[in-house]
């Protein structure tokens, strides 16, 4: 019998981690798309069946992961709801591996995110961007559930993630029927301390991204050029230089 799992997202809840330490070690066929593709194929009916059926193999459990089907982060338009009803459509049996995280630390998570790809704002102007909506997830799960009903739907914490990776990883292999890999448990996605933030924001003005567009140096779409981002998120950048993590408190009281 033919499988289908998606983990769709959401983004910030340790999906890197999975994607990278966790789906290819397991008995499934991992079905890989470039992000914003999957997204073009999602929402463009001609083509989903042709391009992601030739990669889904028959008879198995078939595996894809990829966290920009739950929103494109940065864009102020909503399709959620109108993807998640593209992929009731073509696989109604599907089962779905979503992740959540609190909110605050969500919100946080999100912010730096949006300054590590050469975003200028502060936290008080990003808490006014239209996309900030899209951290009300609750409505998203409730449809979820409307959609695929209880027993093909697995909703993870991110917390629960970092306070037993190993009862975790179990726990979501267990929803997909695979036996647990063994794993290291590696940190993806290195975040900034306040004083990264801080510089980052200041020269992330000169730079020419999708959030800073009026920049005079081109630096990619996401920021990809950018030397010091390469150099902040570093495993080899000193943690004692790095300092500690940003805190709530950081960016409510920073000034």
């Amino acid at each position: 019998m033919t499988e289908i799992y998606l983990h769709i997202g959401m983004q910030r809840t340790g999906t890197t981690f999975l994607q990278q330490e966790i789906f290819p070690k397991i008995n499934v066929n991992l079905v890989n798309f470039e992000k914003a593709k999957l997204r073009y194929i999602i929402l463009n009916k001609s083509i989903f069946s042709e391009e992601i059926k030739s990669r889904i193999k028959t008879g198995q459990k078939n595996l894809i992961s990829n966290e920009n089907i739950y929103c494109d982060m940065w864009s102020n338009e909503d399709d959620r709801f109108k993807i998640l009803d593209k992929i009731k459509l073509f696989y109604p049996n599907g089962k779905i591996i979503f992740g959540v995280r609190n909110k605050n630390e969500l919100l946080i998570s999100w912010y730096k995110k949006y300054v590590v790809n050469g975003g200028t704002c502060s936290f008080k102007e990003f808490k006014q961007k239209p996309f900030i909506k899209k951290l009300d997830y609750e409505p998203y799960i409730n449809r979820l559930l409307e959609l695929f009903g209880e027993k093909n739907i697995y909703i993870y914490k991110y917390e629960d993630m970092k306070q037993d990776i190993h009862c975790f990883v179990e726990k979501l292999c267990n929803f997909i029927g695979v036996k647990p890999p063994e794993f290291k448990n590696i940190q993806h996605n290195v975040g900034y301390s306040l004083w990264q933030l801080k510089v980052s924001l200041i020269l992330n003005r000169f730079f020419r991204t999708k959030l800073n567009p009026n920049g005079l140096i081109p630096a990619g779409r996401h920021g990809n050029w950018l030397i010091y981002r390469i150099l902040f998120q570093s495993p080899y950048f000193p943690k004692f230089i790095r300092g500690r993590d940003i805190s709530w408190e950081d960016l409510i009281n920073d000034r």
